[in-house]
């Protein structure tokens, strides 16, 4: 008696349709890991991936450029910004550093998130208070927008 097995993870790779055969070289992550860079990528030397734009000023701008802006700024510290302290005096400086991280870089949510020691969820908060800040109180939205062109200022 011939027992067949109802299981399709027990048939070779090569019978299930539309599968090829992959090296273990072949898939997951490329590049230093599978040693698939010439040594001048390596030194960030010419290769560049293609949808990287050269013009574009976010590529250059870091969270830790506009964090010490605003320090500098309000006379804060890059520690009281990055820290737990709630008080209104730190926490609305450290909105318009949330904003500007989110207007200024490419980076994601969680990224800036883990820059600024806060997460993701916070981080849309301080978006949504500082667009209200800048449509009711003129005070901040020139300072906001002095501290963005300062930025922008720096890398060109």
């Amino acid at each position: 008696m011939h027992v067949q097995s109802r299981f399709q993870l027990l048939r070779q790779p090569s019978q299930r349709p539309g599968w090829t055969m992959r090296s273990a070289d072949s898939g997951g992550r490329e590049g230093l890991q599978n040693r698939c860079l010439s040594p001048q990528e390596k030194d960030g030397g010419s290769s560049l991936p293609g949808y990287v734009n050269l013009r574009d000023f976010r590529c250059k701008i870091s969270c830790k450029k506009i964090l010490t802006a605003v320090a500098h700024r309000s006379g804060l510290t890059v520690e009281d910004l990055r820290g737990p302290v709630r008080a209104k005096g730190v926490a609305v400086w450290r909105q318009i550093a949330h904003a500007l991280c989110r207007d200024l870089t490419s980076f994601s949510f969680p990224q800036i998130g883990n820059a600024v020691n806060r997460d993701h969820t916070t981080l849309l908060n301080s978006l949504k208070r500082v667009e209200h800040y800048r449509q009711s109180d003129p005070e901040i939205a020139a300072i906001y927008e002095e501290l963005r062109s300062q930025i922008q200022s720096t890398l060109k």
